[in-house]
């Protein structure tokens, strides 16, 4: 390849305005020059001319004006899509990473608790305008305010006399977060819907784990676009990593948070560990391994795979109930199995039972089986999982988790 070649398909390269280390640079085109410097000694004239940002980590983009006029003399497309990623992406008429000067990131307290929506729109209402109050689905509230500890103190104050019925209360101090409202809303409209379906792309090694935890199809891409949400929010522009590559790094983090958010970090690290030793078997042999087999792939004692392969199993059975939809009633089935039979059988032979029951006695004003036995009926004894489980219900679940994460 010419000289001239070799440095017209460097500036196409760099005309995609995403940042481009030099490292990532120097492997994708030094072998067109004479010498790293010779290539390198390209990008230093690149960059008096002008045509080129310094950014964090010896990273470069190309400006918005440079980029457009290049690839309109080159004649290559403006509008990055499947099938033209290499080129610039625009949202809401703006190069993506000219979006994130107009928001940078901001440093706030993050106060946590759990608590029923009816509760959490009663902590809002109570902080007021001193910060906003987000409430997800697992009953998690989050209020983000500049000065934390005046939510923090009318929360805490708010349990204490009864007025909100609430646990697990903490503050995070010096959390760093964007607000959307600074950005124009077509910039994070047209975001959503690019990384929206570029997501799919970056998640098809762990799609089959998103599925395990969110059944319905229109479910799995209202989650993918809260990720997108969480990930403007939280993405640093000043590191000048280009947004597809953290998104992609948090995203695949995130999918394996599901587990462990919903049964411990043991219970989740547990599936995944003995998912990866039975595909590599599989690979192997053509054919699911024994236990035995399975335990010498994983380089541990027979017995103690058997009580990892129970815990998962009888998880597995919860995370997958389903609920039939009757006239009058709900009917919650967690397994074909008998539920009363299997959990008494269990109890004394899996982790997440002796977890629970362990939790329930060490309940911090007594043992509480109103508690045992609300968790008991929700998940195993057939009551709609409708309910909204009880400040000491989430208590004791909580402990829980953090028992199955430190086993």
């Amino acid at each position: 390849m010419y000289r001239y070649e070799a440095i017209e398909n460097l500036r196409d390269n760099l005309s995609d305005g995403q940042w481009h280390s030099t490292t990532k640079i120097l492997r994708g085109h030094t072998r067109h020059f004479s010498s790293a410097d010779d290539l390198m000694s390209i990008i230093e004239d690149m960059k008096s001319n002008g045509e080129l940002i310094v950014g964090a980590n010896n990273s470069y983009r190309m400006p918005r004006s440079v980029l457009e006029s290049w690839r309109i003399m080159r004649g290559l497309g403006m509008k990055a899509s499947a099938s033209n990623m290499g080129a610039p992406r625009f949202f809401g008429d703006i190069l993506e990473d000219d979006g994130w000067v107009l928001a940078p990131l901001r440093t706030m307290d993050v106060v946590h608790f759990h608590a029923n929506f009816d509760d959490a729109a009663q902590a809002r209402a109570l902080v007021g305008l001193y910060g906003m109050t987000l409430y997800n689905f697992e009953g998690l509230v989050r209020i983000y305010a500049l000065d934390g500890s005046f939510a923090y103190k009318k929360v805490c104050d708010a349990k204490d006399d009864g007025t909100l019925d609430v646990s697990s209360i903490r503050i995070d101090s010096q959390v760093k977060r964007r607000e959307l409202c600074d950005l124009p809303s077509d910039f994070v409209s047209d975001m959503c819907d690019f990384y929206g379906a570029f997501a799919h792309a970056l998640l098809r090694q762990s799609m089959s784990s998103v599925r395990k935890h969110i059944i319905e199809r229109d479910d799995i891409q209202q989650q993918i676009y809260l990720w997108i949400i969480d990930a403007i929010q939280r993405y640093d522009a000043e590191t000048s990593i280009p947004f597809a590559a953290y998104l992609h790094s948090a995203i695949n983090r995130w999918v394996h948070d599901l587990s462990r958010k919903q049964f411990g970090r043991a219970v989740a690290d547990s599936e995944l560990q003995i998912s990866r030793a039975q595909t590599v078997f599989q690979t192997k042999h053509n054919r699911p391994p024994t236990v035995e087999e399975l335990a010498g792939e994983l380089n541990e004692d027979v017995n103690k795979v058997r009580r990892k392969m129970s815990t998962v199993k009888s998880v597995s059975n919860i995370r997958d109930a389903t609920t039939i939809i009757q006239d009058d009633y709900e009917l919650t089935v967690v397994s074909s199995e008998s539920s009363t039979g299997r959990i008494e059988d269990e109890t004394n032979q899996t982790l997440l039972s002796v977890a629970l029951t362990t939790s329930a006695i060490e309940h911090p004003n007594g043992p509480n089986v109103v508690a045992w036995c609300g968790i008991y009926s929700r998940y195993w004894g057939g009551e709609s999982t409708s309910r909204r489980t009880t400040a000491a219900e989430r208590e004791v679940m909580e402990s829980m988790r953090s028992k199955l994460v430190d086993a």
